[in-house]
């Protein structure tokens, strides 16, 4: 990816990793009806996780380099078919559940300057060691009996797919007046931390308003990290159209999407993506995860969106 200063993206340090500490305590994995599920963390915390209905839909954009800053990185717009249900966490992972499974922080922590709190996102996170946390969290489960090691970063297009909640516009909210390269308040305001309304930080997780899923900050507050190999846009015919990861040819850098609290408001659009070293942690970085759909037995029926007929 070359260099760029306008996606508010800064180098840092990793830092030494070490061995992850054990989870302490217990986890429980519990389900909450046809249309969510959660894990218990030690001390009480929920990482809770929101169904996504199997659907097909259009991926990418239209929109040119006015808006789109690694034009055309978005194109060609592709149909891609997803064909099972899967989980996807309701929040960006939290400062305090980065803590409970993993008791400390793999490089530089989290300030007041830029955000702490319980409740607000992990950052400085880079791809590897989210690939950490996952093993940790993974390892627990699956050594005290409570469900399979099947938590992971959602692929790019199961992103796409789960923000965009059946929409086509630019912002699952719909589409917009803000200009794409300003600050100036408009109405993503009331559904994302950006460049217009943070005040330079990060804000806990669930202030504003969902999408029509029900998951929060999709737009703004951190980039999240997806589990795909970064590509420069998605002409090459061998690209996977049924949600799972991009993964070949091997690469260093790995995607990003939903942008940040330091951004302007093009990159809170449904489809913004940009690249990242997976072995570089930042201010503005942080993830959630995804679990498959057959983790939980459910017999109910379920709706499937087709967003391209």
């Amino acid at each position: 990816m070359p260099e760029r200063s306008d996606t508010g993206l800064e180098s840092f340090s990793a830092g030494g990793n070490g061995t992850p500490p054990t989870p302490p305590a217990t986890m429980r994995i519990t389900t909450l009806g046809g249309d969510a599920m959660s894990i218990t963390l030690p001390g009480g915390l929920s990482m809770e996780f929101v169904r996504v209905p199997a659907g097909g839909f259009q991926m990418g954009s239209n929109d040119d380099s006015s808006w789109s800053w690694c034009h055309p990185c978005e194109q060609p717009v592709r149909t891609v078919n997803i064909d099972e249900d899967f989980y996807l966490g309701r929040f960006e992972v939290t400062q305090a559940q980065w803590l409970a499974v993993m008791g400390s922080w793999p490089g530089e922590a989290p300030s007041a300057e830029f955000g702490l709190g319980g409740d607000h996102p992990a950052y400085n996170i880079s791809w590897n060691d989210v690939q950490e946390f996952i093993a940790a969290l993974n390892s627990y489960i699956t050594s005290t009996g409570q469900g399979p090691a099947d938590l992971r970063l959602p692929s790019e297009a199961e992103w796409e797919y789960a923000c965009r909640a059946g929409t086509r516009t630019q912002y699952y909210f719909g589409d917009s007046d803000c200009e794409p390269t300003d600050c100036d308040s408009c109405e993503l305001d009331d559904h994302a931390w950006w460049c217009g309304n943070a005040g330079g930080r990060t804000h806990a997780t669930g202030q504003l308003r969902p999408n029509a899923l029900g998951l929060y900050d999709m737009s703004g507050n951190v980039w999240e990290w997806c589990e795909d190999a970064w590509h420069e846009n998605y002409a090459d015919p061998s690209r996977p159209d049924d949600g799972s990861p991009w993964l070949i040819p091997t690469a260093s850098a790995r995607v990003l999407r939903g942008g940040a609290w330091n951004n302007h408001a093009q990159f809170g659009r449904s489809s913004a993506r940009i690249g990242n070293s997976q072995d570089g942690p930042d201010r503005c970085i942080g993830f959630r995860l995804a679990r498959p759909r057959s983790s939980q037995a459910d017999s109910k029926a379920h709706r499937s969106w087709r967003m391209y007929e």
